[in-house]
């Protein structure tokens, strides 16, 4: 039974001030439970669910965590979901601060992007295309935010997320860098290009022209309808479908 205490607690996690300080983040649902479990057992500090969740996990596995049954009532009260699922996991937070660019290799570099399923979705998107560096802004999302976390389905555990000055970042390490932006130029005609960083500037204002100003080239995708916009993870998906393929 939970206590009253680690009610108030666990609900004090929604904060990213208290998460930060705390060094606690909260991950929910089986899959991403599941994953944490199996191949970060050391991150997991301690495992709240319902004894269904459980009796799926085999002993050997589940005597590596510190773990919990709580009824269905409890897990309510605790959960950041509409719709809790099953499970709930305390996590050590790890603060990433920049690294240097990996020559050779492509990155993403996120400009103000502030929707928590944005920031979700575009950490999933690159994992299955084997993005393992994103560099963001400070004012970006928070990556432990319980929605981002839900929404990169277990990718934030193998994409490496880095808050810092991206823009002194771009001057001391001066990768090929690549703006996505409405008069940009086409990927369809694009030929091969260099790999380095490509920037998702913000949902409603694109890439800040302190950014754009280090850009070596800019990548747009072509308009056939009449949407107004595409929607910042799915223009990342499509691009990076793109500049990718063999």
């Amino acid at each position: 039974m939970l206590s009253k205490n680690e009610i108030k607690y666990i609900q004090s996690l929604k904060a990213k001030k208290q998460r930060h300080e705390a060094g606690v983040f909260i991950a929910e649902g089986p899959k991403i439970i599941e994953e944490l479990i199996r191949q970060h057992a050391a991150s997991v500090i301690k495992v709240f669910g319902l004894l269904s969740f459980f009796k799926e996990i085999p002993s050997s596995v589940l005597s590596k965590i510190n773990h919990v049954v709580i009824s269905e009532a409890e897990l309510e009260r605790i959960s950041m979901l509409q719709a809790p699922q099953q499970c709930l996991a305390l996590v050590h937070l790890k603060e990433q601060a920049f690294e240097p660019f990996v020559a050779g290799s492509w990155s993403l570099m996120l400009d103000s992007i502030q929707d928590p399923g944005n920031l979700g979705t575009i950490i999933r998107i690159a994992d299955w295309f084997g993005i393992e560096h994103i560099y963001a802004s400070a004012d970006t999302a928070d990556c432990f935010n319980p929605k981002v976390v839900q929404a990169t389905m277990g990718s934030l555990f193998r994409v490496k997320m880095m808050y810092g000055p991206c823009e002194q970042w771009l001057q001391t390490h001066q990768p090929a860098c690549y703006i996505t932006a409405m008069q940009g130029k086409s990927i369809w005609e694009t030929d091969a290009i260099s790999p380095g960083v490509i920037i998702i500037g913000n949902e409603g204002k694109g890439v800040s022209a302190a950014l754009a100003a280090h850009a070596t080239g800019s990548m747009s995708i072509p308009k056939l309808g009449g949407a107004e916009s595409l929607n910042a993870a799915v223009a990342t998906g499509i691009i990076l479908s793109h500049v990718l393929q063999p």
